[in-house]
């Protein structure tokens, strides 16, 4: 499962768009990181919370002492989360969300606390991108790009090489006509003796997990410039590139999908429009 953004994992969860495709627990403690944040937020606003020890509520988050004082609206909270709640579940989950705090703090972890960055793309890029003819070959540059901006938004500071799902990735830009892995290993070939993309096979550094881990590094990411555009829907990553330079996608009204259209009076998506 790629995961793109934790706010829009946790959003789309809530609103029962989407199935939860990892254990009960990992969504109860991303849930959970959200309730604490948006609560502490609101309090703050309130002049209740200094907001100095949250300085940036969705990636740092230090203030243990708001979940030592909210601690039995939050086990409710994730109570009301589980499907079969127990006392040692429940403190399962308060003890990783605290742990992840700990580790901030302590300065021993650089991931985010909750991610909700957007993924920006920059004209610089776009520019890059109209040189390749191939579209296919257009489609998995984009797609990696995207996803090496999603992958250092889970941390403070960017990586230079990022740890990539290949097959996910490779289903997304190809849509329904998926290719063939000889076809796919040519395309993405074809990327790195361009020199568009890099990759590298080392040995996870990850506690009693030894066993290599390929690496990947689009050459073409830039971290600032003109905007091209924001990335809103990861379902349709490429048609952000089409509406771009061709106006023939827009976002649903209704579920914020893009949507391809021939009147531009329409506002809504096939699935939004029945």
């Amino acid at each position: 499962m790629i995961i793109w953004q934790d706010k829009l994992l946790a959003d789309s969860v809530l609103t029962q768009r989407k199935n939860k495709e990892k254990s009960e627990d990992y969504w109860a403690v991303l849930l959970t990181k959200y309730f604490i944040l948006l609560n502490a937020k609101a309090k703050s606003c309130n002049g209740e919370i200094d907001i100095i020890k949250i300085r940036n509520y969705f990636g740092y988050f230090e203030d243990k002492e708001y979940i030592s004082n909210n601690k039995e609206q939050i086990k409710e909270y994730i109570k009301s989360l589980l499907i079969e709640p127990n006392e040692k579940r429940i403190k399962s989950i308060l003890k990783s969300v605290n742990s992840h705090i700990s580790s901030i703090i302590d300065g021993k972890t650089d991931k985010v606390f909750f991610n909700d960055k957007s993924i920006i793309v920059y004209k610089s890029e776009i520019e890059t991108l109209d040189k390749i003819k191939n579209e296919i070959l257009r489609k998995y540059l984009l797609i990696w790009l995207v996803w090496q901006k999603a992958y250092n938004n889970q941390f403070h500071q960017p990586h230079e090489w990022c740890i990539a799902k290949d097959e996910e990735l490779f289903k997304l830009a190809e849509g329904k006509g998926n290719s063939q892995s000889g076809q796919r290993c040519n395309n993405f070939k074809k990327l790195t003796e361009n020199g568009y993309i890099s990759y590298d096979i080392r040995m996870s550094t990850e506690p009693r997990e030894r066993f290599p881990q390929r690496l990947y590094k689009v050459n073409i990411l830039q971290h600032t410039g003109d905007i091209a555009f924001v990335i809103k829907d990861f379902q349709h990553i490429y048609e952000h590139y089409l509406m771009l330079k061709k106006g023939k996608y827009k976002f649903c009204e209704s579920c914020g999908a893009l949507f391809p259209y021939k009147r531009s009076t329409r506002k809504y998506c096939d699935d939004c429009a029945r």
